[in-house]
């Protein structure tokens, strides 16, 4: 079934005589009631990007998605800018990466502005979304918390960012 629409479309006349302007019937298909018939991943699929050729083009179902975001690991981490210094607490899927942004300053932010650059403590979950979790809890604790757990684990305050990266 399509509903008529209605588009003017201008035609020329005779000669210098003014434009005329007529309605043309064009049958559209109407927009669908419901998008049951056209499962969310799949919408995805057909859209062009907006330079096309330039990248990859391909969709990701819902299921595969969902799959690769509940395989992928996570950690907490605190770093310290000296022993009992000042405590930052982070998540991140890839924690070699993320402490070496942290070391290097790649990034603007509380790290680089306080000097948190040793990697004190840090914890691995099979999910990220544990991960996420976790680190929401630790940033709730109290400071003599935070301080415990680190020397529980780490005593010295060294730093483990050697460790991680044997």
């Amino acid at each position: 079934m399509s509903y008529p629409v209605r588009l003017k479309a201008a035609i020329p006349s005779a000669a210098d005589a003014p434009k005329a302007v007529i309605p043309i019937l064009l049958a559209i298909p109407p927009p669908p009631t419901s998008f049951s018939r056209f499962p969310r991943h799949s919408l995805a699929s057909h859209v062009i990007p907006a330079q096309a050729g330039i990248h990859k083009h391909f969709a990701i179902t819902a299921p595969l998605a969902e799959a690769a975001v509940m395989q992928k690991s996570g950690y907490v981490y605190i770093l310290a800018s000296k022993p009992n210094g000042t405590l930052y607490i982070g998540v991140t899927s890839n924690l070699v990466k993320r402490i070496y942004e942290h070391k290097h300053d790649i990034y603007a932010g509380f790290s680089k502005t306080y000097g948190t650059k040793l990697l004190v403590y840090y914890e691995a979950h099979d999910e990220i979304t544990a991960a996420i979790t976790r680190e929401k809890q630790m940033k709730k604790w109290n400071r003599a918390w935070k301080i415990r757990q680190i020397e529980e684990a780490n005593p010295a305050w060294r730093d483990l960012y050697g460790d991680i990266t044997r």
